[in-house]
């Protein structure tokens, strides 16, 4: 149970760093593979702030990152 827990506190951490705070120091967004890494990371730890988050990223400005969000709240919301 406590890796699990871990586990999540991790993908949530990396997540609020590499995609809700997309960008580096010069301004350049992170790079759509690491956008969707996360994705796919919350993806299996859903509850209701990973949806929250995933709901966030229909605004992406990358079509693949908007259309992985949108199959991961199909699929569980």
């Amino acid at each position: 149970r406590g890796d699990t827990d871990d586990a999540r506190r991790v993908l949530r951490i990396v997540f609020r760093r590499e995609f809700a705070n997309s960008g580096d120091a010069d301004g350049r967004p992170n790079p759509v593979g690491v956008r969707l890494l996360c994705l796919y990371g919350l993806g299996q730890l859903w509850n209701a702030e990973v949806g929250e988050a995933v709901r966030d990223a229909l605004r992406d400005p990358d079509p693949d990152v908007r259309r992985v969000a949108a199959e991961l709240l199909g699929r569980n919301a």
